[in-house]
């Protein structure tokens, strides 16, 4: 018997200079990937910040606390800091959100 698995939508929205809007949400869903202008409904996960200077991205997560009611948790994360290489030389400045699709309420 097959199992068929939902994956739920991943969404980033940015706020600030270097993308293409002000606002700018990217959905993944699987291997797709959508920019659209705007923010979108999520069930919030992560906030984010993030400087492109060429070459080089400076990433800092935010500590933060969520509550997952349906396994009655409460999780916190503790933060991070990350340097990255890309091979696109980029400007940016943003603020991020990051989350995935809220579950259907029946």
């Amino acid at each position: 018997m097959c199992k068929l698995l939902l994956m739920k939508k991943e969404f980033y929205t940015e706020i600030g200079f270097g993308n293409p809007t002000f606002v700018n949400t990217q959905i993944n869903e699987g291997k797709k990937e959508t920019r659209v202008s705007g923010f979108k409904s999520m069930d919030l996960k992560q906030i984010y910040m993030r400087l492109y200077l060429g070459w080089i991205v400076f990433s800092i997560t935010l500590p933060f606390i969520w509550f997952r009611a349906h396994k009655k948790q409460i999780i916190f994360e503790l933060g991070a800091v990350r340097l990255t290489l890309k091979k696109n030389f980029k400007f940016k400045l943003l603020l991020g959100f990051y989350g995935i699709e809220k579950e259907s309420k029946k």
